[in-house]
């Protein structure tokens, strides 16, 4: 695992992939079940784990932080809501609050 650590920064996609089977075959020949089990989850998922760690064509690596950062936002909005019956408004409140809070605004 370390040596994902040090490496996270690949540089295709087959680097990353070459990466994950290193990892899953030391781990696989470590000797210990639990180990071995995390080495037979990463060869099982090596091509998304690949792509969470290597970059895109354009040399950026994406990630669903804006996706998550939003959905946050909104669950917030939904807690202070606290049974607001019409929809519509709420919906026009959630988008009214994230386009100020894209430009540091609230």
């Amino acid at each position: 695992m370390q040596e994902m650590l040090r490496n996270r920064r690949c540089r295709s996609w087959t680097e990353a992939s070459d990466l994950i089977g290193r990892v899953a075959s030391r781990l696989l020949s470590s000797g210990s079940p639990l180990l071995e089990s995390v080495g037979r989850s990463c060869r099982k998922w090596r091509a998304q784990i690949a792509n969470g760690l290597a970059k895109n064509q354009m040399g950026v690596r994406l990630s669903n932080g804006v996706a998550e950062g939003l959905n946050n936002q909104i669950k917030t909005l939904k807690k202070i809501a606290n049974g607001c019956t019409n929809f519509d408004r709420f919906r026009k409140r959630v988008l009214l609050c994230l386009t100020y809070s894209k430009n540091g605004n609230r």
